[in-house]
Protein backbone atom coordinates (compact mmCIF):
# COMPACT_ATOMS: atom_id res chain seq x y z
CA UNK A 1 0.00 0.00 0.00
CA UNK A 2 0.80 3.54 -0.41
CA UNK A 3 0.34 6.24 1.95
CA UNK A 4 -1.11 9.96 1.90
CA UNK A 5 2.57 10.88 1.33
CA UNK A 6 3.78 8.66 -0.87
CA UNK A 7 5.58 6.65 1.62
CA UNK A 8 5.28 2.73 0.99
CA UNK A 9 3.16 0.57 3.72
CA UNK A 10 3.82 -3.54 3.83
CA UNK A 11 1.57 -5.25 5.26
CA UNK A 12 1.91 -9.33 6.46
CA UNK A 13 -0.15 -11.91 5.55
CA UNK A 14 -0.85 -12.84 9.17
CA UNK A 15 -1.73 -9.35 10.35
CA UNK A 16 -4.09 -9.28 7.58
CA UNK A 17 -6.17 -12.00 8.59
CA UNK A 18 -5.89 -11.51 12.35
CA UNK A 19 -6.16 -8.09 12.95
CA UNK A 20 -8.35 -4.97 12.05
CA UNK A 21 -7.65 -2.51 9.61
CA UNK A 22 -8.95 0.88 9.61
CA UNK A 23 -8.80 2.74 6.87
CA UNK A 24 -7.50 6.71 8.05
CA UNK A 25 -7.96 8.36 4.56
CA UNK A 26 -10.33 11.63 4.44
CA UNK A 27 -12.08 12.21 1.55
CA UNK A 28 -11.70 15.41 0.22
CA UNK A 29 -15.26 16.61 0.91
CA UNK A 30 -18.54 16.16 3.63
CA UNK A 31 -21.90 14.99 2.02
CA UNK A 32 -24.62 17.21 2.74
CA UNK A 33 -28.31 16.69 2.17
CA UNK A 34 -31.53 18.43 2.22
CA UNK A 35 -35.42 16.73 2.04
CA UNK A 36 -38.01 18.04 -0.10
CA UNK A 37 -41.95 17.15 -0.08
CA UNK A 38 -43.84 16.92 -2.79
CA UNK A 39 -47.46 16.35 -3.18
CA UNK A 40 -47.74 12.54 -5.15
CA UNK A 41 -50.22 14.06 -7.16
CA UNK A 42 -47.34 16.51 -8.63
CA UNK A 43 -45.25 14.96 -11.85
CA UNK A 44 -42.24 13.20 -9.96
CA UNK A 45 -40.23 12.77 -12.96
CA UNK A 46 -40.50 16.34 -14.02
CA UNK A 47 -38.96 16.91 -10.34
CA UNK A 48 -36.31 14.77 -10.50
CA UNK A 49 -35.20 16.16 -13.74
CA UNK A 50 -35.49 19.82 -12.66
CA UNK A 51 -33.75 19.23 -9.83
CA UNK A 52 -31.05 17.15 -11.30
CA UNK A 53 -30.39 19.99 -13.83
CA UNK A 54 -30.17 22.63 -11.07
CA UNK A 55 -27.54 20.98 -8.84
CA UNK A 56 -24.86 20.26 -11.64
CA UNK A 57 -21.59 22.36 -10.77
CA UNK A 58 -22.80 22.66 -7.15
CA UNK A 59 -19.42 21.63 -6.54
CA UNK A 60 -17.58 21.72 -9.34
CA UNK A 61 -13.93 21.63 -7.25
CA UNK A 62 -14.88 18.53 -5.86
CA UNK A 63 -16.83 16.58 -8.67
CA UNK A 64 -13.72 17.52 -10.83
CA UNK A 65 -11.23 15.25 -8.60
CA UNK A 66 -14.07 12.60 -8.26
CA UNK A 67 -16.86 11.86 -10.25
CA UNK A 68 -18.68 10.15 -7.56
CA UNK A 69 -18.85 13.79 -5.92
CA UNK A 70 -21.77 14.65 -8.61
CA UNK A 71 -24.97 15.55 -6.70
CA UNK A 72 -27.26 13.21 -6.88
CA UNK A 73 -31.42 13.35 -6.31
CA UNK A 74 -33.10 10.56 -4.58
CA UNK A 75 -37.03 9.37 -3.96
CA UNK A 76 -36.86 8.46 -0.85
CA UNK A 77 -40.43 7.53 0.17
CA UNK A 78 -43.71 7.94 -0.55
CA UNK A 79 -46.85 7.72 1.68
CA UNK A 80 -50.00 8.87 2.81
CA UNK A 81 -50.56 11.33 -0.72
CA UNK A 82 -46.39 12.93 -0.38
CA UNK A 83 -43.37 12.28 -1.68
CA UNK A 84 -39.82 12.98 0.40
CA UNK A 85 -37.28 13.83 -2.04
CA UNK A 86 -33.30 13.96 -1.02
CA UNK A 87 -30.95 16.18 -2.46
CA UNK A 88 -27.54 15.06 -2.26
CA UNK A 89 -24.30 17.10 -2.82
CA UNK A 90 -20.61 17.18 -1.58
CA UNK A 91 -18.98 20.48 -0.02
CA UNK A 92 -15.44 20.81 0.61
CA UNK A 93 -14.44 20.36 4.48
CA UNK A 94 -16.18 23.45 6.60
CA UNK A 95 -17.36 24.11 9.68
CA UNK A 96 -20.46 25.40 8.78
CA UNK A 97 -22.59 23.21 6.40
CA UNK A 98 -25.27 25.94 6.64
CA UNK A 99 -25.13 28.25 4.38
CA UNK A 100 -24.09 25.44 1.49
CA UNK A 101 -26.96 23.39 2.80
CA UNK A 102 -29.57 26.53 2.21
CA UNK A 103 -28.04 26.76 -1.27
CA UNK A 104 -28.97 23.37 -1.84
CA UNK A 105 -32.37 23.29 -1.14
CA UNK A 106 -33.10 27.02 -2.57
CA UNK A 107 -31.72 25.48 -5.78
CA UNK A 108 -33.83 22.29 -5.66
CA UNK A 109 -37.60 24.11 -4.33
CA UNK A 110 -36.79 26.82 -6.99
CA UNK A 111 -36.45 24.62 -9.71
CA UNK A 112 -39.86 22.68 -8.72
CA UNK A 113 -41.53 25.83 -8.48
CA UNK A 114 -40.09 27.08 -11.70
CA UNK A 115 -41.30 24.15 -13.72
CA UNK A 116 -44.72 24.67 -12.05
CA UNK A 117 -44.22 21.97 -9.55
CA UNK A 118 -45.66 23.07 -6.05
CA UNK A 119 -43.65 21.63 -3.36
CA UNK A 120 -44.70 21.92 0.26
CA UNK A 121 -42.30 24.85 1.78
Amino acid sequence: MESIHGDRIIIRNSDVVNGTIVNHSVPPGHLIFVKLILPASENINTAVAEIDRAIQGFSPELEKANPSYRPKVVVETAAFGYVTIEVHAYVAEMLDYGPEKTRLYLLAANSMTNAGLKPVL
